[in-house]
């Protein structure tokens, strides 16, 4: 064979080897640069412990009984000494009375309201926008499940709609329904007040519809030195209570109180005073409360008192529950711990914005198992003040549904991934 022939098979050997090599290179290469992505989001994680107790407070409980019977303040509505707090129908026919007892007078009320405006204008057109106006308020108020002023809502949209009624009539025509109505009510008042009896409150407080046995078992002078097995035992004292004998009780002092049995390590940074938000399982969002007294442990266990004058309304049907004692709530970026770097003392991300990948700066808030809960700090100057960012700071600024690099190879800020 001749030698060129040779040199030439060596020459295409060489360049096939280079080619194979190169794209064997270049594969390698495309293979390691691939870049994993993920989208994060707000996420708040709480630095919580648990617990499980009992609430105590001042009850007394209510007596009152009767097959038609008639409760009217509301859980948890405020109440005054001598207010009355049911009524007690003799019959159906006195109920039926009573009934129309109040028929009546709403309606003479709305009389007396037509007669008072009397000298004022009787534009028709006007007084239809303000009925207009409260029926949009009352749609308002129900929609922002705010029923505190319904009732003088609802009274207030009536008398407006009686006086437009009554426009055309005259105020002797009025005057004169006006007198019947009276001569009516005096009738039914009379008959009312010897077919009903009033159950009145004894002292003024916060009313509960549950009676539940604890009222006289679970009071503040049980709080000193209280241990969990006392309060295990306090929980089988409940006294027994016959079905149908109250109506109700009132809650005396503002101030109240819950006990829970919680791990002592889980109280190690608790201290009398220390305030904290408490969570329990049958009222919604956590309330505010106090560290009233940290008991001495037993068999690993400790009790601790947590105390409020707050939310009372709102918490007076709480006796036995599970809750989480907050110490704090963190509220930042949650992301993945592989997606978090570190140079020197300073963590960071990468960013994708646009084709580039960008370096984010950011400060860890929380960590849990499986991710971190990270944040950046404002732009700020050295006064402290707010300032506005270059378009450099703003695509290193992470954003809820950004979009950051879990992992890659030669990353680096400003590297093109596209």
């Amino acid at each position: 064979m001749k030698p060129g022939k040779w040199i030439q098979k060596i020459v295409m050997v060489v360049f096939f080897i280079g080619a194979l090599l190169y794209f064997a290179s270049y594969a390698i290469r495309t293979f390691r640069s691939e870049i994993s992505t993920t989208v994060i989001h707000t996420a708040t994680v709480e630095d919580s412990v648990e617990g499980s107790g009992l609430t105590i407070r001042e009850e007394q409980p209510v007596e009152g009984e009767g097959e038609l019977m008639e409760v009217l303040p509301a859980e948890g509505e405020t109440v005054a000494k001598g207010e009355v707090l049911a009524l007690i129908y003799e019959n159906k026919e006195a109920l039926q009375q009573h009934q129309e007892l109040e028929k009546k007078t709403a309606e003479r009320d709305a009389l007396q309201y037509v007669l008072s405006h009397s000298a004022e204008s009787s534009d028709t057109v006007e007084l239809g926008k303000s009925i207009i106006a409260g029926i949009e308020s009352i749609r308002a108020t129900v929609f922002q499940e705010d029923l505190t002023k319904l009732s003088n809502e609802m009274q207030s949209l009536e008398n407006m709609i009686y006086r437009q009624d009554y426009t055309y009539s005259g105020n002797e025509a009025v005057t004169k329904e006006l007198n019947g109505l009276n001569k009516q009510v005096k009738e039914l008042e009379k008959a009312d007040s010897a077919a009903i009896s009033k159950v009145k409150a004894g002292t003024a407080g916060t009313f509960s519809t549950i009676v539940d046995g604890y009222e006289s078992v679970l009071t503040p002078e049980v709080l000193d030195n209280l241990t969990p097995s006392k309060l295990e035992s306090l929980k089988k004292d409940k006294q027994e209570v016959t079905v149908g004998s109250c109506l109700g009780k009132i809650i005396t002092e503002k101030r109240w109180y819950f006990a829970a049995i919680m791990a002592e390590s889980d109280v190690q940074r608790m201290y009398e005073g220390l305030s904290v938000s408490v969570r329990f399982d049958d009222v919604a969002g956590a309330q505010p409360m106090t560290v009233h007294s940290i008991g001495d442990p037993e068999d690993g266990k400790v009790t601790v008192v947590f105390s409020s004058n707050r939310h009372l309304s709102e918490t007076s049907l709480l006796r036995v529950q599970s809750v989480s004692v907050i110490y704090d709530s963190y509220t930042g970026f949650r992301i993945p711990k592989e997606a978090l770097r570190m140079e020197g003392d300073q963590y960071y991300v990468y960013r994708v914005s646009g084709v580039q990948v960008r370096q984010a700066k950011v400060e860890i808030l929380a960590e849990t198992e499986d991710y971190f809960v990270v944040w950046q700090g404002e732009s700020k100057d050295k006064d402290g003040n707010a300032v506005e960012q270059s378009e450099l700071g703003k695509a290193q600024q992470i954003r809820d549904g950004d979009t950051i690099v879990i992992r890659g190879t030669d990353l680096y800020d400003g590297k093109v991934i596209q």
